[in-house]
């Protein structure tokens, strides 16, 4: 009598163990993908729900609090542009300090990376870039790891 062929693969697969992962919300600007841990996010919220005070602060509103929006193109690029009014969506994101907001133009996707494919990035303390993840295809763009704790630092 033959075993299943479904018992030989849970057999086969039983002595695997899957490598250590990652899942991270990932999204473009200026042609260079940035990445942010799936951890560090607590929601993704359409841009309609932004507003801006008397100071001309960006903010949106998520579980019935104000969050300040982050300029992420001004800390990432160094390009400052005021984002809101083009934006699609924007990232509530959470670190020890607490809550801020990250405005996209651009829809975040999700991606899971291994964490053996993580490599240091060589630059300056200040920067709010933790690593740097070559590309696994050509379907799959190189990522620049955003580390949240210093993201408001830069």
């Amino acid at each position: 009598m033959t075993k299943p062929l479904s018992s030989l693969i849970e057999r086969r697969l039983a002595g695997r163990v899957p490598a250590p992962s990652q899942k991270l919300f990932t999204f473009c600007l200026e042609r260079k993908w940035f990445a942010l841990p799936l951890e560090s996010t607590l929601k993704v919220l359409q841009a309609d729900q932004i507003r801006e005070d008397s100071l001309a602060r960006s903010f949106i509103d998520f579980e019935g609090e104000p969050v300040l929006i982050v300029d992420c193109r001004h800390r990432l690029i160094g390009e400052s542009q005021r984002l809101p009014r083009s934006a699609l969506c924007a990232i509530v994101v959470q670190n020890s300090r607490g809550r801020f907001a990250l405005a996209l133009d651009t829809q975040p996707a999700l991606r899971r990376v291994k964490l053996s494919e993580y490599r240091p990035l060589k630059i300056s303390p200040e920067s709010c870039l933790s690593a740097y993840i070559p590309a696994q295809s050509e379907s799959e763009p190189p990522l620049l790891v955003i580390d949240c704790e210093r993201l408001l630092d830069t």
